[in-house]
């Protein structure tokens, strides 16, 4: 017969538990754990899977487009392109998971268009975006059989139209042979007409019927009153516009053949 004695150890006065008794709780202990941390994994699952479905679903899908154009006028420039018509262009589509709209890619295509000088587009939560367009304004025509080319300060042909807004300033001359198509690089004569077309004050444009371009790049003001003003090759404009400004506001121009400012500092008033 084997007999086993169980040796005392001294507790300090605490209570003590057989040693059988203490792995069963531990075991229920660690399966409450996993059961906590299956529910937590459940719900998390659950709610990645609810924003998921929410992004891509119709509560967070666009259903408005606000297009801001600039510069504003209530009065939008012929060949200007509508709010309506950059909207389309931009290609964005009503009913596209707002996550999923491209706003540069929208950006990209509007700045294709001749007229766009530049854009950006960006989403606006929960179901909108917002298209800023900034246009190229006009400032010079160009005849195109019986219709008008308008083109900006950089001599970029925008658009071709019936009539050209009153603004504008008309460019005539045998530098303009070969006119581009609309967002295709000027030549160096258009570049020119503009350019004089662009610089010149309210108080001259009013009185230019034309700004005329040679080949050789010297370019003339065509006077509504039939005086010319020739300011030779296209540079120092400011201080040729102010010559200019200057001769009209103290010279009456009846009998006025030509006014020279090719040296703005010294223009000359020649007689009919």
């Amino acid at each position: 017969m084997v007999v086993v004695r169980e040796a005392a150890v001294d507790t300090g006065g605490r209570a003590t538990r057989p040693v059988s008794s203490v792995a069963p709780q531990r075991r229920r202990a660690t399966r409450a754990r996993g059961g906590r941390i299956a529910v937590g994994i459940a719900v998390a699952v659950l709610f990645v899977v609810g924003a998921v479905g929410a992004l891509l679903g119709p509560i967070l899908a666009l259903r408005r487009i606000e297009v801001v154009v600039r510069p504003a006028s209530v009065r939008p420039d012929p060949g200007a392109p509508s709010s309506i018509e950059l909207a389309r262009q931009s290609g964005l589509s009503l009913g596209t998971p707002l996550i999923e709209v491209c706003g540069s890619c929208a950006a990209t295509r509007l700045d294709r268009l001749p007229e766009v000088r530049s854009a950006t587009v960006r989403r606006r939560w929960p179901n909108g975006a917002v298209v800023e367009v900034v246009l190229r304004t006009p400032v010079a025509a160009v005849t195109v059989g019986r219709d008008w080319a308008l083109v900006d300060r950089a001599g970029r042909v925008l658009a071709v139209v019936a009539s050209p807004p009153a603004n504008v300033v008309p460019i005539e001359g045998s530098a303009l042979q070969h006119l581009p198509a609309p967002g295709v690089a000027p030549g160096a004569g258009l570049r020119w007409g503009a350019a004089v077309a662009a610089a010149l004050p309210s108080s001259v444009r009013a009185a230019v019927a034309a700004v005329d371009v040679e080949a050789g790049g010297q370019v003339t003001l065509r006077l509504e009153e039939g005086t010319r003003v020739e300011l030779g090759r296209p540079g120092a404009l400011a201080a040729k516009m102010e010559a200019v400004a200057t001769v009209l506001a103290r010279v009456p121009l009846s009998g006025v053949a030509t006014v020279d400012v090719t040296v703005p500092s010294a223009p000359i008033v020649r007689a009919a």
